[in-house]
């Protein structure tokens, strides 16, 4: 099972060499984070616990400006904590008969808080952009 997934996953990417169509950030995508905007989704209801540990439960003690100022720096400076790029991927099984890798869905699960700061951004993007209906991954009832 290892070999088909390592073959799969070790393909390299294909080069985007496009040009940004503007220099400035218009959606003001990229903006520094309010405390507004992290507080409504820090505690997803029916999210998985990331290789960061954090569990809803153990993330809601800590201080909402904290999670602000970290999230602040990951955007303004374009890096994030090595704790934050870790991941884990889980598969799950597509159908009951398991005959061959291939039957399995793989799930990869970031860190707790770097998900908190991607439904941030969504949540900009989907003010700032009409997404079509088909784009499932960028409505709210998603």
């Amino acid at each position: 099972m290892a070999e088909f997934w390592s073959n799969l996953y070790s393909t390299p990417s294909v080069e985007d060499t496009r040009m940004p169509c503007c220099t400035e950030s218009k959606l003001g995508i990229d903006n520094v984070l309010s405390i507004d905007e992290v507080h409504p989704v820090r505690n997803f209801p029916k999210s998985a616990m990331g290789p960061d540990g954090l569990t809803v439960a153990n993330r809601r003690p800590l201080p909402l400006c904290k999670i602000v100022e970290l999230m602040n720096s990951w955007l303004v400076s374009g890096r994030y904590s090595d704790a934050a790029k870790k991941a884990r991927t889980v598969l799950i099984p597509k159908v009951p008969e398991l005959s061959s890798p291939s039957v399995f869905r793989p799930i990869t699960i970031s860190s707790g808080l770097l998900r908190v700061l991607n439904k941030c951004l969504a949540n900009r993007i989907l003010n700032a952009v009409k997404c079509h209906e088909s784009q499932a991954g960028f409505l709210k009832q998603d």
